[in-house]
């Protein structure tokens, strides 16, 4: 693995971990936690490139959004 990969990949852990971070805060300060989801994910579906933390974030996206409803 070079440095740009290297760089890349710690890159999107960072965003990863950002958007889960926004997305939690936001659902706090925003009523619609719908449109709040749906930002998160067009952001994760763009900006992340692994398959693997794509797939994990969007999990817990999900996992929080159905238990902030319950």
């Amino acid at each position: 693995m070079d440095v740009f990969e290297m760089v890349m990949e710690f890159s999107t852990t960072i965003l990863a971990i950002a958007t889960i971070v926004v997305y939690v805060i936001a659902t706090e300060l925003y009523t619609n936690e719908v449109v709040v989801f749906k930002r998160c994910l067009f952001k994760i579906m763009v900006h992340t490139y692994d398959e693997e933390l794509r797939k994990e974030v969007i999990f817990v996206l999900i996992q929080t959004l159905f238990s902030r409803n319950n």
